[in-house]
């Protein structure tokens, strides 16, 4: 069996992580969501950043 992760998972785990982030309040803490989704702090800030560019994750909603 594969444990590595597809980067399509990775996405939904951040997303997830982010949005779990969200419910608690309004700021989001890259530490809390980098232990959720279980990657290195520049594996998750290189997935938010796709995610940003993809229009997925806004950095600024007003």
């Amino acid at each position: 069996m594969n444990d590595k992760r597809n980067r399509l998972e990775l996405y939904y785990h951040t997303v997830n992580a982010v949005k779990k982030e969200l419910e608690s309040g309004p700021n989001i803490t890259y530490t809390k969501v980098q232990l959720s989704i279980g990657t290195s702090y520049n594996k998750m800030t290189e997935y938010i950043e796709e995610l940003v560019k993809y229009g997925l994750i806004l950095t600024n909603p007003l």
